[in-house]
């Protein structure tokens, strides 16, 4: 009589973490090698050892070099979509909300991963356009949406002023992609500007929060 035999779910999900494991080691890799030495130089042997896997094992991973191009750029910010999700849940005002929103954006953005990835979409934009479109449009796109919400919400709740809140959030954003480009991906080693970027930014927060929040008066 033929018995069947089942993995322990502790196997199970020790394998599924192994797997996991692999893929963001293969991603990490390709970024780096991807910035390093540009997309057509880097072979994918090199990927593999550099992530301590055997070249079939990435295929099996990611079929093709684009492919995980595409994941390269957009995994690393994918992860901290959720962080965003829940400082947006907190108590507490909606301006407040917005505050440590922006904050841990900024952060984010100013990562050194962050950096290769900009780097990477501004060098290979002819031959791929689309990588910062998918960049844009997985990543930041699904922030600018959270931050739109947050912004209505206060108008609802009497806390903000009555405004465009695609252009609120474009206020925000946009300062911090033309910073975040200028440092990774156009840096032509330029003196630095007199009014450093991390003085600039919170600034710039401030002011534009200041000018949505509603006086007590009105």
């Amino acid at each position: 009589m033929k018995t069947e035999t089942t993995s322990p779910p502790d196997a199970t999900r020790s394998r599924r973490r192994r797997k996991h494991a692999r893929a963001a080691d293969l991603r990490v890799a390709a970024l780096a090698l991807f910035a390093e030495k540009g997309f057509d130089a880097t072979r994918t042997e090199e990927i593999a050892a550099r992530a301590g896997v055997a070249k079939g094992t990435l295929y099996l991973y990611y079929p093709s070099k684009e492919m995980l191009l595409q994941a390269a750029v957009v995994s690393p910010s994918l992860a901290a979509l959720g962080k965003l999700h829940s400082l947006a849940g907190r108590d507490g005002t909606r301006a407040e909300a917005l505050h440590r929103m922006l904050s841990d954006i900024w952060t984010h953005l100013q990562d050194e991963t962050v950096g290769s990835v900009l780097k990477l979409a501004v060098a290979e934009a002819r031959r791929f356009p689309d990588i910062m479109d998918v960049w844009l449009h997985r990543v930041m796109a699904p922030v600018r949406s959270l931050i739109v919400e947050l912004v209505l919400q206060g108008m609802d709740r009497g806390e903000f002023r009555k405004m465009d809140a695609d252009v609120v959030a474009h206020s925000l954003l946009l300062p911090m992609l033309v910073l975040c480009f200028r440092r990774s991906a156009m840096d032509t080693g330029a003196p630095a500007s007199r009014c450093p970027d991390d003085d600039f930014i919170p600034l710039h927060v401030g002011l534009v929060l200041q000018g949505l929040c509603r006086e007590p008066q009105e």
